[in-house]
């Protein structure tokens, strides 16, 4: 079908999809890729470019390709380089038939040729066939495979009276409910306005199902006369304006892992329709034949129950990195959890022969290599035998790459690989572990790492959560998240709670959870870490004392000891009411010198460093009066008292240049001062054409994204 997929990473997360597509726009436009479909994978530092255009993706990764080579400059994002290279995945066909139809769209309503009809139209051609059916029932399932055939096996029924429309990027269902109780809180919502009726007790659901997570689709037109499909995340659900949390009755554990949904049509008669919008392309082939339905005993929460009792066997002796491998390969839906208890043995056996790490590099593997189950995949590629062969190969392809003493399971103080967990408004998906540059409680710690848990809120498709003034997400919030952060996330037979986050890592929704751990006769505890990080007793506001907390999170990815004997603090600098010395101390030659040959990158030699030191921050520079080993800090630095850290934390460094940006109040005081308005409007005039240039070559955008990084 054409199309191509292209794997975007760098060493941190990404914030948003969105702010990525706004960067990358100027530089794919020169290549003819318009409006390409950018997400964040569950790894958040990994972003999957998609565009239907083969030719023109070819051309853009040869393109970068010169960049890395050094034959033009590099491109940064945020201040760190990216590494763009192709996927290893085919590029989703349902989201090339989305894009395919999209530029069709652009084409017939003029959005590529306006120049010459004046104005652009607003509307898309009509479909040929209607796309709107409704439905008798929506069941949540997966798929087992009995004998060659795949079978749907529900663990969730809703009989309701649904209608379900197929737009141009989501399979759109609505129904209706009366609320049981008047008083309820959703009831001071009001509907949408293109709802139907206005009854005051009459709960309006939506739920959107993207095609671009959409893997398979099947129609049975013997037995149910349905529409069963196959995707990668779960849907986003609304009930009147407030976003919702899930089908009412439907278990979270069946939410995360189940996402095979079945769409029973009403009117059998409805079903050759189908088959049109399929010919129309407004959805990839499908399989056409019987689904059959089948139940095999348990139910999905006692095959979860019974997996989590295997893990916590003792005759296994799994260590806690392996369970939660095993977890997540149940978990996340790679495969059910009656296919991982059947391989439960296997995995014990390997950890036994080849030990727990490289056992953890297979599975690990091992989750990039099996496929969605469903009509396209056979029972064979899928069975306990052909799941076990993929672990042989790759624990004989790890002992010849000999992958698994890699630096990243031998880390050092300064960054250390933590698990994941990813809280969505209905599942908790696991994720990593992952290098993560070490703060101050990771390296005190650094020994129970894996007692440690990074936490991220996002939504269903990995974006975060934004203000929309037509929604609200009040349950979101105040019911689904705050519940995680009161009652913690139980993995792998460990409770991790809520500890602590930075001021960075809070604009990315993420925190830091723990698990309890002991250490030389003694638990350690969230609350027990936070006593020793300081005295934080005279902070009254809540706020400020999650920030002062937070200032132990703050990542510093390099450290240097310094004697407490070698501190002081010094008056700070005021005038007339005012302190000129604001956040900023100062420090002898020698500590200068320590702190530049942690900087093993930098090609100049820094004096200024924005620093943690016990409760302090702010920045130090060098003093050259000062002699011997010697950190002055002064009171406005000086958050928090009661740390016992003696360590020089480094969060920032003065090593290169950076662009000057005038602002309004630089703009009135230049002004003030007698500059002629002619002189700001040359350098406004400039700027502007710089920009215009920007998207007129990659070069040219490269060197714009160079210096204003």
């Amino acid at each position: 079908m054409g199309g191509i997929e292209i794997l975007i990473r760098k060493r941190t997360d990404f914030t948003s999809a969105a702010a990525l597509k706004r960067f990358l726009n100027p530089l794919l436009e020169p290549f003819g890729i318009v409006n390409p479909e950018i997400r964040l994978t569950k790894t958040k530092n990994h972003a999957l470019l998609t565009t239907h255009k083969h030719r023109q993706g070819s051309n853009f990764l040869k393109h970068f390709k010169r960049f890395r080579l050094g034959f033009l400059p590099s491109w940064h994002y945020h201040g760190e380089q990216l590494t763009i290279v192709l996927s290893d995945h085919e590029p989703n066909e349902f989201l090339i038939r989305v894009l395919q139809r999209e530029e069709k769209i652009r084409l017939i309503n003029g959005h590529e040729n306006s120049e010459q009809t004046g104005t652009a139209l607003s509307l898309s051609p009509a479909p040929l066939t209607p796309r709107g059916f409704s439905i008798s029932s929506l069941a949540c399932g997966n798929w087992e495979y009995v004998g060659p055939d795949p079978y749907f096996h529900p663990y969730y029924i809703a009989f309701i009276d649904a209608t379900i429309v197929f737009g141009d990027r989501y399979i759109v269902l609505t129904y209706t409910t009366v609320a049981e109780d008047t008083s309820v809180e959703l009831l001071n919502y009001p509907p949408p306005d293109d709802s139907q009726g206005s009854d005051g007790d009459t709960l309006y659901h939506r739920l959107l199902f993207p095609y671009s997570a959409m893997t398979s689709v099947a129609l049975d037109h013997e037995r149910d006369h349905a529409l069963v499909c196959t995707f990668t995340e779960a849907p986003k659900m609304w009930i009147n304006r407030l976003r919702g949390i899930g089908l009412k009755g439907l278990p979270m554990q069946v939410a995360t892992s189940c996402q095979v949904y079945h769409f029973r049509l009403a009117d059998p008669l409805d079903f050759p329709r189908l088959l049109h919008l399929e010919h129309e392309g407004v959805f990839p082939q499908s399989s056409v034949g019987p689904v059959p339905a089948v139940e095999l005993g348990e139910s999905f929460l006692d095959q979860v129950a019974q997996l989590k009792a295997s893990l916590n066997d003792p005759k296994h002796d799994f260590t806690f990195p392996l369970k939660f491998q095993i977890q997540k390969l149940a978990q996340n839906g790679y495969l059910t959890p009656r296919a991982v208890l059947a391989l439960i043995n296997y995995i014990s056996f390997m950890q036994q022969k080849h030990g727990a790490t490289s056992t953890i590099a297979a599975l690990r593997r091992l989750f990039q290599q099996l496929p969605y189950a469903g009509p396209p995949t056979k029972a064979t590629e899928l069975d306990l035998r052909a799941t076990i062969d993929l672990l042989k190969r790759n624990i004989e392809s790890l002992a010849e790459e000999q992958l698994y003493q890699s630096s990243l399971l031998d880390l050092s103080l300064e960054c250390m690989t933590i698990h994941r967990a990813e809280v969505t408004p209905t599942g908790v998906y696991l994720a990593g572990p992952d290098p993560e540059a070490g703060n101050r409680v990771l390296r005190k710690w650094s020994a129970y790492s894996d007692c440690f848990l990074r936490v991220t809120f996002m939504d269903e498709d990995g974006e975060g959560y934004f203000f929309d003034r037509n929604f609200s997400n009040r349950v979101i919030f105040h019911d689904r998240f705050t519940g995680i952060l009161n009652d913690g996330i139980e993995v792998a037979g460990r409770v991790f709670k809520f500890l602590g986050f930075s001021h960075s890592s809070l604009r990315a929704r993420t925190c830091w959870f723990l698990a309890p751990f002991v250490h030389e006769g003694t638990q350690v505890d969230a609350d027990l870490i936070l006593a020793q990080l300081g005295d934080f007793s005279h902070i009254r506001s809540p706020a400020k004392c999650a920030a002062r907390i937070g200032q132990a999170f703050t990542e510093t990815p390099s450290t240097i000891h310094i004697d407490p004997a070698c501190v002081s603090e010094m008056d700070d600098v005021e005038r007339n009411g005012r302190v000129f010395s604001d956040g900023v101390g100062t420090c002898s030659l020698s500590i200068i010198e320590k702190l530049q040959d942690t900087q093993k990158s930098s090609t100049i030699s820094p004096t200024i460093f924005q620093i943690r030191y016990a409760g302090a921050k702010g920045v130090i520079s060098l003093d050259n009066r000062l002699e011997g080993d010697v950190l002055r800090l002064r009171p406005s630095m000086v958050k928090y008292r009661g740390s016992k850290d003696s360590n020089i934390e480094i969060c920032g460094v003065a090593s290169r240049m950076l662009p000057l940006v005038l602002n309004r109040q630089l703009i009135k005081i230049l002004e003030d001062l007698g500059i002629p308005n002619r002189a700001l409007e040359d350098l406004q005039e400039r700027a502007i054409n710089e920009l215009r240039g920007s998207v007129s070559s990659v070069t040219n955008a490269a060197a714009l994204l160079e210096r204003h990084d």
